[in-house]
C-alpha cells in the first residue's frame, strides 16, 4: 500500500502560497550567504582580538544554524518548482 497520496488539484490559496514561495527562492539563498559571512566575520574578529566572548560565539552558532535553515528552504523551493511544472 502506498503511504504517499497522489497529487491533487490545489486550491487557490495553496497555489498563491506556492507561487510566493517560489518567488522568494533567491532571498533564502542570499540570506544563507549573508548569515555565513556575518558568522565567519564574528569568529575572525574574535580570533584577531583574542577575546573569546561567549555571547559572540553563541551568536555565531545561531547565525550558522539560521543559514542552514535558509539553505534548506532554498532546496525545498527548488523541489516545489519541479513539482509545480
Amino acid at each position: 500500500m502506498d503511504k504517499y497520496k497522489k497529487s491533487q488539484d490545489l486550491t487557490d490559496i495553496e497555489e498563491i502560497f506556492l507561487r510566493r514561495q517560489i518567488d522568494k527562492e533567491k532571498f533564502y539563498f542570499y540570506f544563507c550567504l549573508l548569515d555565513i559571512v556575518i558568522a565567519i566575520s564574528i569568529l575572525v574578529y574574535m580570533l584577531v582580538q583574542s577575546s573569546f566572548d561567549t555571547t559572540r560565539l553563541i551568536l555565531s552558532i545561531i547565525l550558522l544554524l539560521n543559514a542552514r535553515m535558509n539553505l534548506k528552504q532554498y532546496k525545498n523551493i527548488q523541489l516545489l518548482k519541479k513539482l509545480s511544472s
